[in-house]
């Protein structure tokens, strides 16, 4: 069966054949998948995420939160750490600021699980509605992890959630051989692996009720560059992607602030004013009616 589906994809779609090593027992070939659109044949690759309007608005605030903490961060380093509060040391500037603002809109079904690596403040976001957790992360942090997840002694926290919450899903990118066997090299075992998801999370929510996701941006100074939302395996491979970029500029407040009608109107009436000249000319013209009316 997966033999079948490799060969009708070999014919309609480009792949690059990598001639890995030799050996006495097998000729073994790794197959890199490299696509620009394949829907609905290999399980979640390039299949869209369910999303609703509930997801949307969380999804929307989340980037606003990001948007924010760049602009916080770029702002004096005394008022910055002031009025921040989660606080690392100078490398973390940016995303110290953008976890700060994701703690304030933790209301209405959100909530934020706070945790530390050794002295590295982190937080995760739980959607509790829609049983959903996200993290976000810059991409060249995202880039870096995964490329050092072998030499690691310790899981590295992005990966032990998502081994635990998207354990049931594949990645789009498939390693096979010609044996049949996935070729995926696997660093911890389950019970690591679990074991330090419950450090991070504790009895705080039901795992199996969950899934994982990762909004990664990548950022110049005070502007979001690129937005992506990204499902991952625990070798930190995409289940499935969803470039984001729509939501930079906001169309949701991060906060809903009452608007009285007395504001409204004194605001109005600041901003109906006669152009200079016009005022004095309306109360030569009564002068002159009411000389007329007195003549007559």
């Amino acid at each position: 069966m997966k033999w079948s589906l490799i060969n009708r994809l070999l014919i309609k779609y480009k792949w690059a054949i990598t001639l890995l090593s030799i050996n006495k027992q097998s000729l073994r070939l790794t197959i890199h998948c490299f696509y620009v659109k394949i829907k609905e044949k290999i399980k979640g690759a390039g299949k869209m995420f369910y999303s609703n309007d509930s997801i949307e608005k969380i999804l929307r605030k989340i980037v606003f939160a990001i948007g924010n903490g760049l602009e916080d961060a770029g702002c004096s380093c005394n008022d910055y750490r002031s009025a921040k509060k989660i606080e690392n040391s100078t490398h973390f500037f940016y995303s110290d600021a953008i976890n700060s603002k994701i703690l304030d809109l933790c209301v209405d079904g959100l909530s934020a699980v706070r945790f530390k690596r050794i002295s590295w403040n982190l937080l995760v976001v739980v959607d509790e509605i829609n049983k959903r957790t996200y993290n976000v992360m810059t991409k060249e942090t995202f880039e870096n992890a995964k490329k050092k997840l072998a030499s690691r002694n310790t899981p590295y926290y992005l990966q032990s959630i998502c081994h635990v919450e998207n354990g049931n899903f594949n990645p789009c990118f498939e390693q096979l051989t010609l044996d049949g066997l996935d070729n995926g090299e696997k660093f911890f075992t389950n019970d690591e692996l679990a074991n330090d998801y419950y450090k991070i999370f504790g009895n705080k929510i039901d795992s199996s009720e969950y899934s994982h996701y990762t909004i990664v941006y990548s950022h110049e100074r005070e502007s979001i560059t690129e937005l992506e939302l990204l499902k991952l395996d625990e070798n930190l491979e995409t289940i499935e992607h969803q470039d984001i970029s729509e939501y930079i500029t906001p169309q949701l407040p991060l906060y809903e602030t009452p608007y009285s009608e007395n504001q409204n109107k004194a605001e109005t009436k600041n901003n109906l004013r006669l152009k200079p000249g016009v005022k004095p000319q309306l109360k030569n013209d009564d002068n002159e009616n009411n000389n007329e009316k007195r003549q007559s």
